[in-house]
């Protein structure tokens, strides 16, 4: 694939080019040569050589990003990335979200076919991504079922499913679980089974798709435009996609780089249930977590930088990252599905996994120079008081409080050694958290003698995994602990 490109481009130097020994890297002084290309091998030689000047780890050293208000946290290692001349970062990282593990039944099998980086950990590219009804399934009695997909109430009275983007709301249709006694008669709203579509633009984090109004700002050229986020990204629509039907996304950046979103994957999500059970009579939305990942990105000078994927059976995994500056980094997969080596050039990173098959955790990662991240991790399925901490409305924090011991169940533990040597140890707990001044209400309601509870809007009170001790120790280190008391708050 080739794109437009200006004749002549300042070159400009990325910081954080690659994670070595000691530290994060410094810039690159690169050519005054508009084609400037790094040479793979001399590009990870001068790395290497540049470390020695560097200043020491600091305490953030595991990339941990972690919400103060809930301790939820999430880890973020960048295993290469190469300076260019555009916007556009040409890395490979990837993420790890500590989040809370929901209890299983029949019907809600896990779907490992998106950990390519191993359990829980996922590349950090540019994606769209929605929780949807599942398009079809096949019930126990053998019927094949039809669901709605990734479809907009609009889209679908329009008689149009596939228009998921040209709509004044992106919000998906109420459904109606004929299979529910309880439910059938009045449906599930979407705010019951839908989180809203998300935008993940590595460098520039994670942000919700907003309906575009009309005092929004928006740029006088490229229009229309649909949508908007809370830092001004602008998003409008491309007419079809590669990997499925219908409508896909165009998003253009404050500083005009420009994604396309047309690369279809697909998961399964937990489905929604009336609490009575995980079997089909108490299932009422059985769910999908669709993705539309960038094929391609455009920065205003006219770099460009291209993300090629698989397409069915396996459209989760990434196989290339191109670029206008003829770079060129390939990843090559296990026979289970995970990504086995990233090569760029002569340099290879390595990615070993632990036992568990399809859901085997990533365990290791070796750089070029024989230096390697390492993970351990001790997780547990989660006490009983997760499930019942509201029963009709009213809560108990039960174990899921810092103001007693907690559940051996409910804590989970997490380490990680860095290539330099140091350890460090997370500590997590299941947490009641409570929200204040939020819309939402909980009413008990009765149903053929049965008393049922239905929440609109916000929860009073939610559980979350919540990081409560950090822990670093290595090499002429001396022992650095740092308790974060992750209080669960009073529902009110």
């Amino acid at each position: 694939m080739s794109f437009a490109r200006s004749a002549s481009i300042a070159p400009r130097c990325t910081a954080g080019a690659l994670a070595c020994a000691l530290g994060v890297l410094a810039c690159f002084a690169s050519s005054a040569h508009a084609q400037w290309v790094p040479n793979a091998d001399a590009f990870y030689g001068k790395a290497m050589k540049g470390a020695d000047g560097l200043q020491p780890l600091g305490d953030d050293l595991f990339g941990e990003r972690v919400e103060q208000q809930t301790g939820s946290t999430e880890f973020r290692h960048v295993d290469l990335s190469i300076p260019t001349n555009g916007d556009i970062p040409v890395e490979v990282a990837r993420r790890f979200r500590v989040k809370l593990d929901t209890p299983r039944g029949f019907m809600n099998q896990p779907d490992y076919t998106s950990h390519v980086v191993g359990w829980n950990w996922q590349l950090d590219v540019p994606y769209i991504t929605g929780t949807f009804e599942q398009e079809s399934y096949t019930a126990p009695n053998g019927d094949v079922v039809a669901g709605d997909g990734w479809a907009t109430a609009e889209g679908l009275a329009a008689g149009q499913a596939g228009r998921r983007c040209s709509v004044d709301r992106f919000a998906p249709a109420t459904q109606n679980p004929a299979r529910s006694s309880l439910y059938r008669n009045f449906g599930v709203s979407a705010h019951h089974y839908w989180n809203g579509n998300n935008i993940n633009i590595p460098g520039l984090g994670e942000e919700r798709m907003l309906s575009m109004r009309s005092i929004d700002t928006r740029p006088d050229t490229g229009g229309p435009y649909r949508g908007t986020t809370r830092s001004g990204w602008v998003v409008g629509c491309l007419p079809t996609i590669r990997n499925g039907t219908g409508e896909g996304f165009r998003v253009t950046t404050p500083n005009g780089t420009t994604y396309y979103f047309d690369h279809m994957a697909k998961r399964k999500a937990f489905d929604l249930t009336d609490g009575g059970g995980n079997d089909e009579e108490h299932t009422l939305v059985r769910r999908t977590d669709y993705f539309l990942f960038a094929s391609h990105a455009i920065d205003r000078h006219g770099n460009w930088v291209e993300w090629q994927y698989d397409y069915l059976p396996n459209p989760f995994r990434l196989t290339a990252i191109r670029s206008s500056e003829q770079i060129s980094v390939t990843l090559q997969y296990t026979p289970l599905g995970k990504i086995q080596t990233v090569d760029y050039g002569k340099q290879s990173w390595q990615y070993l996994y632990g036992a568990g098959g399809a859901a085997a955790p990533l365990v290791g990662v070796i750089r070029p120079d024989g230096a390697r991240w390492t993970y351990a991790y001790d997780v547990r399925p989660g006490s009983i008081d997760v499930l019942n901490y509201r029963q009709l409305c009213a809560y108990n924090t039960l174990s899921l409080s810092t103001s007693v011991p907690g559940n051996a169940q409910d804590r989970h533990v997490i380490t990680m050694t860095h290539p330099a040597g140091a350890t460090g140890t997370f500590t997590f707990r299941n947490l009641l958290h409570g929200t204040q001044r939020t819309p939402g209400a909980c009413r008990v309601m009765s149903f053929n003698s049965l008393l049922i509870e239905d929440i609109e809007g916000v929860p009073k009170a939610f559980v979350s995994e919540s990081l409560v001790g950090k822990q670093i120790t290595g090499p002429a280190l001396s022992t650095n602990r740092n308790a974060r008391a992750a209080a669960a708050r009073r529902p009110r």
